[in-house]
């Protein structure tokens, strides 16, 4: 394998970690000979119920830096070339990986054994587990994710979140180790699991690779999909490949805390194996295809937000459009209610005007009848022709009022 094939390894304790005064729960390793490239990263469980997730980080990387190194310097090239013994292969050296950890977790339980305080946070169940010293394995849970790489072959194994993205020589990235549907969220598969053997997933290729990366599920969610991380990952590529490796490491380094801090806030760790040479010889198509896809992202990002403002001037014009029908019916019910209203007063209006005439026709009628009563009473003196005037008068004034009775 040619000396350009190097790896690298960087781990940065996250931002809310660092703010709650939380210990960093990811590590991280890389291993380069004149042979071969190791490179691996390892996620400790957030959750109080796994109290010694950052040793069962370390363990891991130290268990499988010491088995991979063995399985590449055992297996011959040729024993890779049948696709058909690649489960089997893979499952035994997930095996060795899981036996290695698992001694160095009964090692640390032995010498310091669980304390009170470490349990008080954990929930009932895992206290019991632990200080029974049964599952104890749970308290030191882990992802873990590794690549290595020869002069004729490259392989990468994994169990729970976290990604490996790989380029080819032509700048192309993909993820080629197979995604775990049983994480999700805040859910992962785990190197305490008791299935854990049958979780690990793999990949193999003798195509040799531009770059390799893996990072812990940190680096992914402080990006919102795969164009961004491919696009972090090429700039990295791209200041390899302009700087040279040790400020490449530099740079990777220092720019994590900001990463943490601007994205996830969890802890992150990125290890990756490079060629070198063929990244410098490459550093002009890897700045066209950053610039390409930094346009692209900007173009992304513009098209959503017009679309987001064009539903929601849409949304707001439904609004609208919907208050002004409902303020018109409104109106509308208010005028016809109107309308009626008028239309009674005036039934009413005239009613009452009719029974006013009637009424200031009676009062007209009966003061003319009393005049003309007073005029013949002055014209006849005798007493009893009043009287039988008067009575004349009453009769006629009753035959008026039964006659206003029946137009009632």
């Amino acid at each position: 394998m040619s000396i350009s094939m190097k790896a690298f390894n960087t781990t940065s304790i996250g931002h809310n970690h660092i703010r709650i005064n939380k210990v960093c729960e990811d590590a991280s390793g890389s291993y380069t000979s004149d042979t071969m490239s190791i490179a691996i990263v390892a996620d400790g469980h957030g959750s109080d119920n796994y109290p010694r997730t950052e040793r069962g980080s370390r363990f891991a990387v130290q268990a499988a830096m010491n088995c991979v190194k063995e399985f590449m310097e055992g297996i011959a090239p040729d024993e890779l070339d049948h696709g058909t013994n690649h489960p089997t292969i893979f499952a035994q050296l997930s095996k060795s990986i899981l036996s290695a950890w698992h001694t160095f977790v009964e090692d640390d339980c032995t010498e310091n054994p669980f304390s009170e305080s470490e349990l008080t946070v954990a929930a009932d169940k895992y206290k019991k587990y632990y200080q029974s010293g049964k599952n104890v394995a749970k308290a030191y849970g882990t992802t873990l994710i590794i690549i290595g790489a020869t002069k004729e072959y490259w392989f990468g194994l994994h169990i729970g979140d976290g990604k490996c993205v790989s380029v080819d020589t032509n700048g192309n990235f993909s993820q080629p180790i197979p995604w775990d549907e049983q994480c999700h969220s805040n859910i992962t598969t785990s190197i305490c699991d008791s299935d854990a053997s049958e979780e690990f997933r793999y990949f193999i290729s003798k195509e040799p690779p531009l770059a390799v990366f893996i990072g812990t599920d940190g680096i992914d969610d402080s990006y919102a999909g795969n164009d961004e991380l491919d696009s972090f990952y090429r700039s990295v590529l791209t200041i390899f490949g302009e700087h040279g490796f040790e400020v490449g490491c530099n740079e990777v380094e220092d720019y994590l805390p900001k990463l943490s801090q601007l994205g996830s806030g969890d802890d992150v760790s990125v290890a990756g194996i490079l060629n070198i040479e063929k990244i410098t010889a490459s550093v002009d198509l890897l700045k066209a295809q950053n610039e390409y896809s930094s346009a692209l992202l900007l173009k992304s990002r513009a098209a959503h937000t017009l679309l987001s403002t064009k539903e929601r001037m849409e949304k707001a014009n439904a609004a609208v459009i919907s208050e002004l029908k409902a303020n018109m019916v409104d109106t509308i019910t208010k005028l016809k209610k109107a309308n009626e209203d008028y239309a009674k007063s005036q039934r009413d209006y005239d009613e009452a005007e009719a029974a006013f005439k009637l009424a200031e026709q009676k009062l007209t009628a009966y003061q003319n009848m009393i005049n003309d009563v007073s005029t013949d009473v002055e014209k006849e003196p005798h007493d009893i022709q009043k009287e039988s005037r008067i009575s004349e008068i009453g009769l006629s004034m009753e035959k008026d009022q039964s006659q206003e009775n029946n137009l009632q």
